[in-house]
């Protein structure tokens, strides 16, 4: 009995966390740089854009 509810508890937690609800699982991502060939954008092309980024280990949400 009490395995089910541990199995229980790790079901809904598991479904809590990845239910597409905000969760300190996931974050609210905007992209800040475009890319496109006719000029509208930051960059002409992805090379470009990609090469501009900075590292990634510095990131926060």
């Amino acid at each position: 009995m009490c395995i089910e509810k541990l199995f229980f508890l790790i079901a809904v937690t598991f479904a809590l966390a990845w239910s597409g609800e905000a969760s300190p699982l996931s974050c609210d991502w905007t992209p800040n740089v475009t890319a496109t060939q006719d000029g509208t954008g930051n960059y002409l092309t992805i090379k470009e854009a990609l090469s501009s980024a900075q590292d990634y280990n510095n990131f926060s949400c």
